[in-house]
């Protein structure tokens, strides 16, 4: 099948999730005012961070712009399963905007892989302010996901 048609599809599935999380992220800086400095996770991290990111966004862009470019990395699929990627894609989008609508002006700037990074001082931050109340929290909450079942 013609590359171009897979090609196309990418660019609408990738360009609609980022569009969404454009656009609830700046209605829910827009609503609740908050900024949140980004010199608080430290150069190390927030220069590791933009690599990752720059490297993440690069690799489809290129292949969107000339996918030679990127012949390297191409791994000879059936139309089949790239169709099944489609499929999976633009599920993707849907749970993306369900993510963002469900959450509404919850969103921050701050990223998950920062949230694993920060939580033990978001913990030591709020075990000082409520103390004994929070410790009891934390026995029964997930520190991520919520626990299944009783505890």
């Amino acid at each position: 099948m013609n590359e171009n048609i897979f090609r196309i599809l990418a660019a609408i599935i990738l360009f609609a999730a980022v569009g969404i999380s454009s656009y609830y992220r700046r209605k829910a800086d827009q609503e609740t005012g908050e900024t949140i400095s980004r010199k608080v996770d430290g150069n190390i991290l927030m220069t590791l961070i933009k690599i990752g990111g720059l490297i993440l966004w690069l690799s489809p862009l290129i292949y969107l712009i000339n996918p030679k470019w990127m012949a390297w990395s191409k791994i000879g699929l059936p139309d089949e399963v790239r169709w099944l990627g489609v499929g999976i894609g633009v599920l993707c989008v849907a749970g993306v905007y369900w993510l963002f609508s469900s959450i509404g002006s919850g969103i921050t700037s701050t990223s998950a892989t920062r949230m694993a990074i920060r939580t033990p001082k978001e913990e030591a931050n709020l075990i000082e302010k409520f103390g004994e109340d929070y410790r009891a929290y934390i026995k029964i909450t997930g520190r991520f996901l919520p626990y299944l079942g009783k505890r």
